[in-house]
């Protein structure tokens, strides 16, 4: 039997990164409609199966607040710019208004 800690077996299943040293966060390798055997005894080759988007939820860290933004919204992968773009959005807003007001306050 394999003694794999959930750490190792969830890298197991996942690609490399585009710079090859940390496994990708946003990807998984397509290994839908095979049994663990199978799996198992080409852990060495799974590269051959494909690559897919996750789409089975996130794991987020809780140990410092129980819920945030970032896990309501899945603001991961494909949406973590949605924050910046959001507080430029915002901030241009606030230089736009500041400066109207600014005008209209001085009339």
């Amino acid at each position: 039997m394999l003694n794999y800690t959930s750490d190792e077996c969830r890298d197991l299943f996942r690609p490399l990164d585009d710079n090859g040293k940390d496994f990708s966060k946003c990807q998984k390798y397509n290994l839908s409609g095979l049994d663990h055997e199978t799996i198992l005894a080409n852990r060495d080759n799974l590269t051959f199966y494909g690559v897919v988007d996750c789409d089975e939820g996130w794991i987020f860290d809780r140990s410092v607040y129980p819920s945030t933004l970032t896990e309501e919204w899945e603001l991961v992968c494909d949406k973590e710019a949605v924050p910046n773009i959001l507080q430029s959005v915002y901030l241009a807003g606030f230089v736009v208004g500041c400066l109207l007001f600014g005008y209209l306050a001085d009339k």
